[in-house]
């Protein structure tokens, strides 16, 4: 999406995103709602050398530039990304909150375009 759109869209849309997650989480902890309210986080994982690479140079590349959503992510050292994932044969492995379905997010984003 980011190529379609533009970096600058994406960062207002990530960041949005993210920040109604944690509104969300707040407004359950303030008001003691008795709810299935759960943050949780997602690990993405790659099995290709090439592919995580070009991942992590993304990555690098958006915290050069600012991007402060990327502060959600955490990149986890290729040294131990096994124990973590308890996945075998993995070249690298990312954390993030999870947003729920980025296909929403897509859904969010196009209709806010258009």
């Amino acid at each position: 999406m980011s190529k379609q759109y533009g970096p600058e869209t994406m960062k207002e849309l990530s960041s949005f995103v993210i920040d109604q997650i944690y509104a969300m989480k707040a407004t359950v902890d303030k008001e003691e709602l008795d709810c299935d309210a759960l943050l949780t986080r997602y690990m993405e994982t790659y099995l290709v050398q090439s592919e995580a690479d070009q991942a992590k140079q993304v990555f690098d590349e958006q915290l050069a530039a600012g991007y402060d959503y990327v502060a959600d992510v955490n990149y986890i050292k290729p040294a131990v990304v096994e124990n973590v994932s308890c996945k075998q044969n993995v070249m690298r492995g990312r954390l993030a909150s999870a947003d729920g379905d980025r296909y929403l997010e897509s859904k969010v984003l196009k209709r806010a375009l258009h």
